[in-house]
């Protein structure tokens, strides 16, 4: 237990190992069980309770306990630490949704929590091996990401539309320019890599470098969301066609949540 919480590990991780793939391999197993009970999700309501509270508890426990070991180990600082990044503000924003049912919450955490957090699992930036808390912290945090997000997006179809797209890019962008021209260059942080890109090879490798960087990223987070808007939508596709509407948890006037369901119609 030492070994597993402390600073550092002599069981560095590796890429492509065997602890990888099934890491992989878990994570992709759940976005495909969320993705194909996406109608049982808001009709058994047991169920519904349980992987609401399931995945709450993963995302709080991945952050909290990710912070208390940053300040154990002696290594935590602001411009490092701080949950700024994409994937971090996804979970945040997952949490407000699962606690609240605010549909830009479910917004935001539906296209800004599926992709980037595969990519990361895909293409890991994580020091230590599985005998280490960092392994897990890594992998299950950016499993639960996605895994939350489309449990949200089943939850309340309604909430999935092009508006919804725009208006999470529009946000997005904000807070990238607060990140970009604010809190980076007066830290020395590389929030959301804006900066730089990471350390390990991903994706963002192919967008170039400096002013093009940037400009690059931009198009493809539009991309990303009117991508993975239309995978969504093509899901539904058959629902919508034949003018069936979509069960989710009614709201009551003063914006709680109840355990009685409704229908309202998918928006395009």
């Amino acid at each position: 237990m030492k070994e597993w919480w402390a600073k550092t590990s002599e069981h560095l991780f590796e890429k492509h190992s065997l602890s990888h793939f099934s890491m992989m391999g878990l994570a992709a197993a759940g976005v495909a069980l969320i993705t194909t009970i996406k109608e049982k999700i808001a009709r058994q309501l047991d169920k519904f309770k349980w992987l609401r509270v399931a995945l709450l508890a993963l995302l709080l426990a991945s952050e909290v306990s990710y912070q208390a070991w940053t300040v154990s180990a002696g290594v935590w600082s602001f411009d490092g630490h701080m949950p700024l990044h994409l994937c971090a503000v996804a979970s945040l924003a997952a949490v407000g949704a699962l606690l609240t049912w605010n549909e830009t919450m479910t917004q935001f955490a539906f296209f800004t929590g599926v992709v980037p957090p595969l990519i990361a699992v895909i293409t890991p930036e994580v020091p230590y091996g599985y005998r280490h808390y960092r392994f897990w912290k890594f992998f299950l945090h950016h499993m639960s990401i996605p895994w939350a997000a489309l449990f949200l997006a089943a939850a309340q179809p309604h909430a999935i539309h092009v508006r919804g797209a725009l208006k999470v890019y529009g946000m997005l962008a904000a807070y990238a320019l607060v990140i970009g021209k604010g809190i980076n260059p007066l830290t020395g942080a590389n929030y959301l890599y804006l900066s730089q890109r990471p350390n390990a090879k991903t994706p963002l490798d192919f967008l170039g470098t400096g002013k093009k960087y940037i400009v690059n990223l931009a198009i493809a987070g539009m991309g990303m969301f009117l991508g993975q808007l239309s995978v969504w939508k093509l899901l539904y596709w058959t629902p919508r066609k034949t003018g069936a509407c979509a069960p989710v948890f009614f709201h009551s006037q003063k914006g709680s949540a109840t355990d009685d369901l409704y229908c309202v119609p998918l928006k395009v």
